[in-house]
């Protein structure tokens, strides 16, 4: 076997060069299948749904790394999701839920806001 790769070794190149190219490819093809958004209004989009869906938001306030939502249904969020785009924590009070966001949180704010109007 090592005999024949010496005696061709432009063939063995090339059948390791496309082996590569192979493997190259699925990895691309399995990272954009798995990637997260990385557009802000993406992740916003995916929160907002997360939170219920617009409908379900009634207010919002940001204030520092926090943001506060009073909603119709609180059984309507998905902690799961919520957990995995990088919430930190949640306060649940009886009239309203508070996130800790991190420096996004106005940004969110201005965004719901936004898309209610």
């Amino acid at each position: 076997m090592i005999e024949w790769i010496k005696n061709n070794l432009i063939l063995s190149i090339c059948i390791v060069a496309i082996f590569c190219s192979i493997i190259a490819i699925v990895i691309i093809l399995v990272c954009k299948k798995f990637r997260r958004p990385n557009n802000k209004k993406d992740i916003y989009d995916e929160l907002i749904k997360a939170f219920g869906g617009m409908d379900n938001i009634i207010e919002v306030k940001a204030r520092e790394s926090r943001l506060s939502l009073v909603l119709k249904d609180y059984n309507l969020i998905n902690e799961d999701k919520l957990k995995e785009k990088g919430i930190i924590s949640s306060i649940k009070m009886t009239n309203k839920i508070t996130y800790v966001i991190g420096s996004s949180a106005k940004e969110i704010e201005d965004y719901i806001n936004k898309k209610s109007k």
